[in-house]
């Protein structure tokens, strides 16, 4: 993507990231998996539900890693300006 098509794309996660309803929900699904991945009791159930916490993860991050790409680039905008 070009610098302003990142910066629009990250400045529109930034408004889902910031948004409370997801950051509830975030929660929500964190603290399932976990409660889930604690009173599982089969180990092949156990692994699955950690490969799903690790994706959620991993979705998240890029999420974040989205709007610090926005953030960066309007910094090196303005500084060229």
């Amino acid at each position: 993507m070009a610098d302003q098509d990142d910066i629009k794309f990250g400045d529109e996660v930034a408004k889902l990231v910031n948004d409370p309803l997801l950051q509830e929900i975030i929660n929500i699904l964190e603290t399932d998996l976990f409660d889930e991945w604690v009173s599982s009791k089969n180990e092949k159930q156990r692994e699955e539900i950690h490969a799903e916490m690790l994706g959620a993860n991993r979705f998240f991050a890029r999420m974040k890693a989205s709007v610090d790409d926005a953030i960066f680039l309007k910094s090196k905008i303005n500084k060229e300006q």
